[in-house]
């Protein structure tokens, strides 16, 4: 019998038959069957996580036989993927490190390099990115000499993924593409769909949408055809996000549900508790709040025993936004401090603005409009040394609304009328929206009839626009009810141009909607 068949037979067996295995096959239980079952376990990592746990237990089944330096080194690598898969990051780094200095120690350079590729994905999971960093730039050159085209890739792949959570994304750009080429040189197309997956990732932070959706497009077909499960749940994900970005909230819904579940039966919690970190996103973004804010207060809490900061950052500050629309500003106030410390020990520059704004709309609605000016002036300049471009938009919602609030209309004006014109380039709908419905209020107060009328009709375009891919009737109503101001705005300036059946017609439009989504709810529950 091979080696490669016995690592086989030995993984797929159940516990009381892997020990009768190596004692039939007494003469190669060494350290090439350890290879050969850490392979399975490599080959198993981005498709089949209850594989990767058989080649665990198959590891540790024959180091109870063999003592070996090697066995154990080539066992501790194994159960280090496993650790990972488990969400047990700082479990992982220990035994990959183990792993390596046995190999190491042994003049075997090339194992120790590889086992970095699962060091440096366990080290960024938990924040620590100069030490990941440090851990590729290491091993790349060993890969590289020894001709090992696939690993190297797997190293810039993960170093793509760390400068982008740092809003590094062209320099992320650039690892990606080179990964991308070592795969295609060493034809794995399993690792070249990852690759165009942290592409697509890539593009849609950079607002390049077209490229985004075209790289998805790629990985999505190569990850189906061969069968990598994880994969194709990370592509959903992914794609997911993108919708987001574009208002394109039940597609965006799809994708993430699709993806979660994937996640769920994979058995991978910290998957798991990202997909719902992005459905509650989007829960928020349709005025679900109250559901919203259910799920953050759970996942802040799976992603802190995770130990997973970047995501805990994130959670926190989208529950501390969910928390301030239902007006909770002593629970928005605890989570949002907690949200800057951990950016801020992340180096997370995006993340602090984020966490800044947030602290900026606390201050407008306590009428605080210099405080809250003053705070998105220093965002801006804090997002300058970033490539970050949809926050800007954000911050000039916030400035120009402070300024309204405050009765300088002409800067209010000059700003939401470069939010528009960004938020048309970046193609981003719901900040290009608010952003005319602002513009309508401060024509309003300025006496500008006609442009108020022309910018609240061109808001409720968007509304409508945004509103009719959503398929759930509860969806739509709570995303027109956090959307009825144009129409309502719109309608008392007909009003006051004593155009009672324009108003009346307006107030309808806004209204109607509403209501025949809650008909349709209430129709179907009867029947």
């Amino acid at each position: 019998m091979q080696r490669t068949e016995l690592a086989k037979k030995m993984i797929d067996a159940e516990v009381e038959v892997r020990g009768q295995l190596l004692a039939e096959n007494a003469k190669l239980a060494d350290v090439r069957l350890a290879a050969a079952i850490r392979d399975e376990c490599i080959a198993a990592w981005s498709s089949d996580p209850e594989r990767v746990k058989r080649c665990v237990a198959a590891s540790k089944a024959l180091v109870m036989v063999n003592r070996d330096a090697l066995v154990l080194a080539n066992a501790d690598w194994t159960s280090g993927i496993g650790e990972i898969i488990r969400g047990r990051f700082e479990s992982a780094i220990a035994k990959l490190t183990r792993a390596a200095s046995a190999f190491d120690g042994n003049g075997n350079e090339a194992d120790a390099a590889q086992t970095k590729v699962a060091k440096l994905l366990a080290l960024a999971m938990l924040g620590r990115y100069d030490d990941a960093i440090a851990t590729g730039f290491d091993a790349i050159p060993v890969l590289t000499m020894h001709g090992d085209e696939l690993a190297a890739g797997k190293i810039e792949m993960n170093l793509s993924n760390i400068v982008s959570r740092r809003s590094q994304h062209r320099e992320a750009l650039e690892f990606c593409a080179s990964a991308r080429k070592r795969f295609k040189k060493a034809r794995e197309p399993k690792w070249q769909a990852m690759a165009e997956n942290g592409l697509a990732n890539t593009y849609a932070e950079l607002n390049d949408f077209a490229k985004a959706e075209q790289f998805y497009a790629l990985a999505l077909e190569t990850a189906v055809a061969a069968k990598m499960h994880v994969t194709e749940a990370e592509i959903e994900a992914s794609m997911g996000n993108l919708a987001l970005f574009r208002g394109r909230y039940a597609d965006a819904l799809r994708y993430l549900e699709l993806s979660r579940r994937k996640f769920d039966v994979l058995a991978m919690p910290h998957q798991t508790a990202i997909a719902d970190l992005e459905i509650a996103d989007i829960y928020a973004e349709l005025n679900l709040n109250a559901e919203a804010v259910e799920i953050y207060a759970r996942v802040c809490d799976e992603f802190k025993q995770l130990k997973l900061r970047a995501e805990e950052a994130r959670s926190r500050l989208n529950y501390a936004r969910a928390a301030m629309a239902l007006v909770d500003f002593a629970i928005a106030g605890k989570q949002l401090k907690r949200a800057l410390s951990l950016f801020t020990a992340e180096e997370n520059e995006p993340g602090r603005a984020a966490a800044m704004i947030a602290q900026a709309r606390i201050e407008l609605s306590a009428g605080d409009y210099a405080a809250a000016i003053a705070t998105a002036k220093a965002t801006n300049e804090l997002l300058k040394s970033t490539q970050n471009t949809r926050l800007p938009l954000t911050i000039g919602l916030l400035e120009g609304e402070a300024y309204l609030a405050s009765g300088n209309w002409r800067q209010a004006t000059r700003i939401f009328e470069s939010v528009v014109a960004d938020a048309k380039r970046l193609q981003q709908p719901d900040a290009e929206q608010i952003a005319l419905g602002f513009l309508g209020k401060t024509a309003v107060s300025s006496g500008e009839t006609k442009d108020a009328i022309s910018h609240f009709k061109r808001s409720i375009q968007i509304v409508e626009r945004l509103r009719a891919p959503l398929a759930s009737e509860e969806f739509s109503m709570s995303f027109m009810a956090a959307r009825l101001e144009p129409y309502e705005r719109l309608a008392r300036v007909y009003l006051a141009e004593n155009r009672v059946a324009d108003a009346l017609r307006t107030i309808e439009s806004g209204r109607s909607r509403a209501l025949v989504d809650a008909l349709n709810r209430d129709g179907q529950t009867k029947n």
